[in-house]
C-alpha cells in the first residue's frame, strides 16, 4: 500500500507540536488505514513514529514498508516489550505532547486537536474513549458503559479519583512522562492503567469524551465475548486499588490469548 497523501511534516505554526507513537508487530492489514486516518487530521502540527518489533520482531510482514511510504519515522526494534517499545520512541521524540495509540485504530479528523484542546495549563495527561468499530451491540453497550464509567471516576475527589489511560488513546506532556519514568517493564499486563495511576500521583489527569478514537474488534472476533472479558478483567484495578493483589492470578492466566 502507498499513500497519494503529502507526507507527514512539521508546520510552523504556535500550535504545540505532538508526537504520535505507534508500536507495531505484523500489522500490515490495520497501519495503513490508521495513517490514512493520521493524514486527514484537521491539526496539522506533528510527527508520526512507527516503532516496530520487539522481541518477536521485527515484523515479517509489510508493515514497515507501509509506513514508510506514508513518511512516518520508523524504529526497528529486535528485543523488548511493548512498553520498552513505546518508551525508546519517546525519548526520540520531538513533541511536547506524547500521544500513544495502537496500529489497529481509526482516529477521527478532529482526534488531535480534541486532545490538544483537553489540555490545561496544569493538565499533564488526558485519555479519550475508544469506540468499538463494527461491534456486535453487546461490545457497543459494553464500551459505552466502560467510557461513561471512566469520565465518572476521573472526577470524583481523592482517594477515589482515577486516570483509566488505555494505550490506544492517551496523551501525556513530555516532563510528566519522563519523571514517572514512563511505562513500565516489571508487568506485561496493564501497563497502560498502572502508567495511568503513576501520573495521577504526580499531577492533574483528565479524561475527555471529545477526544475519542476508533478502536478494532478484532480480539472479540478471535476469542468471542466471554473469553475476551476474561482477557480484559484487570481493567476493574484502574477504579479499585485493592482489587489488584485479588485479579493478578487471573491477569497471568489470561495475558497469554
Amino acid at each position: 500500500m502507498s499513500s497519494k497523501l503529502p507526507r507527514f511534516r512539521r508546520y510552523k505554526t504556535n500550535a504545540p507540536l505532538v508526537s504520535v507513537i505507534i508500536p507495531t508487530l505484523n500489522e500490515e492489514h490495520f497501519i495503513g488505514t490508521l495513517l490514512i486516518g493520521l493524514k486527514r487530521q484537521t491539526y496539522s502540527n506533528f510527527e508520526v513514529i512507527v516503532v516496530d518489533g520487539g522481541e518477536k520482531g521485527p515484523s515479517s510482514d509489510a508493515t514497515v514498508p507501509i509506513a514508510k511510504s506514508f513518511g512516518a519515522r520508523t524504529l526497528i526494534r529486535r528485543s523488548g516489550t511493548h512498553a520498552d517499545a513505546r518508551n525508546v520512541a519517546s525519548s526520540m521524540a520531538a513533541g511536547e505532547i506524547l500521544i500513544f495509540t495502537e496500529a489497529d485504530t481509526y482516529p477521527p479528523p478532529d482526534w488531535l486537536t480534541s486532545i490538544v484542546r483537553s489540555f490545561r495549563a496544569t493538565t499533564i495527561a488526558v485519555a479519550g474513549p475508544g469506540i468499538p468499530l463494527n461491534a456486535p451491540r453487546m461490545v457497543m453497550l459494553e464500551y459505552a458503559i466502560y467510557n461513561a464509567l471512566r469520565a465518572v471516576v476521573s472526577r470524583l475527589p481523592r482517594p477515589l479519583k482515577h486516570f483509566s489511560s488505555s494505550a490506544y488513546n492517551v496523551a501525556i506532556r513530555r516532563q510528566a512522562f519522563e519523571k514517572i519514568g514512563g511505562f513500565s517493564s516489571l508487568t506485561l499486563e496493564n501497563i497502560d492503567g498502572l502508567l495511568g495511576r503513576r501520573l495521577l500521583l504526580l499531577g492533574k489527569a483528565r479524561f475527555s469524551s471529545p477526544a475519542y478514537t476508533f478502536i478494532s474488534t478484532r480480539r472479540w472476533q478471535k476469542l468471542g465475548f466471554i473469553r475476551t472479558n476474561l482477557h480484559y478483567i484487570y481493567v476493574l484495578e484502574n477504579f479499585i486499588n485493592l482489587l489488584e493483589p485479588l485479579l493478578k492470578p487471573l491477569k497471568e492466566r489470561w495475558y497469554r490469548f
